[in-house]
């Protein structure tokens, strides 16, 4: 009787013993009070403002120079002398390179021979038919057309122009004033004009193309300001302009966006082909803006903590948007409300808390 009466007591401690051990039941809402840390946590607030929310599109773009262009001579032949090196900087008709033009320096010589006899030839028909010597008025024009054919005139003088033609080929000049870049070819190699030369290029200022998703296309226009950032310098920030924005998607979902860079002072050694970080904004007003370090995640949903009186005060908020500093929210938080932002991870409902600076 006594063994049946102590098991009887042992399973009632069992069953209470239980009992104790199961979680307590959560509210959707507003989690249980924290009845463990009675201790003031140190926290930072700010008081939540009415304010514009910018609205970012992120972006890995590659510069390039407002100009470029490959250089290739007009004509094979080989190189004689190359007047500059990677870096220099010319201006426009600067001589590039030469290549070897005797030949054509001689055709340039028969040429201009050909002119004197045909000259020559056209005074005896003039003569001939009642004109002047080196008159064309002195007959009818169309005579006159007629015996400068006739003479060899008019053939002499396409053949001269050809020469001088031939003979500019052989120089390589700058259409534009920029900076030498590519430049591989060396002095007394064959060349064709199939073969690039170099590369010049005008670096006075800097296109960034970037892409971005078409679902982000439309909040994206020409003429909205930009934010570009090189790899190599992460503290230069060089403001710019949408340009262009190129209306096809390709087969990534993407499309493919020009901005002007509007300042270049302070903007370091920039260089085409560089790789930059890029940032599209938008102002858009009416939002809730909170910083990001107000927001914790609790049962993977967004909470934040408001101050009330030496309390931290639970909020279930959601967010709509947000950018690399803030988040834009719809519910939960409203101007006014005293946000903590600092010494928040592991607070509860109702913690007591304490305002300090950090």
């Amino acid at each position: 009787m006594k063994c049946m009466h102590a098991i009887a007591i042992f399973t009632t401690f069992l069953t209470v013993l239980l009992f104790s051990c199961r979680e307590p039941s959560v509210d959707q809402g507003i989690p249980e009070t924290d009845t463990i840390v009675s201790k003031p946590q140190p926290v930072e607030t700010v008081v939540l403002q009415k304010q514009d929310f910018v609205q970012q599109i992120l972006s890995n773009g590659t510069l390039r120079a407002s100009k470029k262009a490959e250089l290739r001579f007009q004509a094979s032949g080989i190189i004689r002398s190359i007047s500059v090196q990677n870096g220099d900087r010319i201006s426009r008709g600067s001589a590039i390179a030469l290549l070897d033009n005797e030949t054509q320096k001689i055709a340039l010589d028969r040429a201009e021979e050909k002119i004197e006899y045909a000259r020559l030839e056209l005074n005896s028909l003039l003569i001939s038919v009642g004109g002047r010597k080196d008159d064309s008025a002195s007959v009818n024009p169309q005579l006159y057309q007629n015996l400068k054919i006739q003479s060899g005139l008019t053939d002499a003088m396409n053949n001269l122009k050809k020469a001088k033609l031939d003979l500019s080929q052989t120089v390589l000049a700058a259409p534009f004033g920029g900076i030498i870049a590519g430049l591989e070819a060396q002095a007394f190699n064959f060349i064709t004009p199939s073969d690039v030369f170099c590369i010049l290029l005008d670096n006075s200022s800097y296109t960034a193309s970037f892409p971005i998703t078409e679902q982000e296309v439309g909040q994206v226009f020409a003429g909205q300001e930009v934010s570009v950032t090189p790899f190599h310098d992460p503290d230069v920030l060089i403001p710019g302009k949408i340009t262009e924005i190129d209306p096809m998607v390709d087969e990534n979902g993407l499309m493919q966006v020009k901005a002007i860079l509007a300042g270049m002072s302070g903007a370091g050694r920039l260089f085409d082909g560089m790789n930059v970080k890029v940032t599209v904004e938008k102002r858009i007003a009416g939002f809730t803006v909170v910083p990001k370090e107000a927001i914790v995640l609790r049962s993977n949903r967004e909470v934040a903590f408001t101050y009330a009186n030496g309390l931290a005060k639970w909020n279930y908020v959601k967010i709509v948007a947000e950018n690399s500093a803030v988040y834009a929210v719809s519910e939960g938080l409203k101007t006014g409300d005293t946000v903590i932002v600092k010494g928040n991870l592991n607070l509860a409902h109702d913690a007591k808390v304490i305002l300090v600076e950090y």
